[in-house]
């Protein structure tokens, strides 16, 4: 069962992915290979809103990833919690 924590952490992944792809001008296959290592896992994650396909350790690798090379011009979502700050 996904609860309404699970979607929130989802949709926070997918929005801080979004900015940061805009930001770099990537494409969401692009981010997804470079936070997983496969190009359609963001997206399927988007799509089918199935937060248990994500684990709390990949969360917290990808967000932490996309903090430490975030994009100068674009501000990080102030909804979403960015790790280091």
């Amino acid at each position: 069962m996904t609860t309404t924590t699970d979607l929130t952490l989802l949709d926070n992944l997918c929005r801080v992915a979004r900015l940061y792809g805009q930001g770099h001008h990537l494409t969401v296959n692009e981010v997804s290979k470079a936070l997983f290592s496969d190009t359609r896992r963001l997206g399927r994650l988007n799509r089918t809103q199935n937060a248990h396909d994500l684990k709390a350790n990949d969360y917290g690798v990808a967000l932490r990833k996309m903090a430490d090379n975030w994009p100068t011009t674009v501000e990080w979502p102030a909804e979403v919690n960015r790790p280091g700050a």
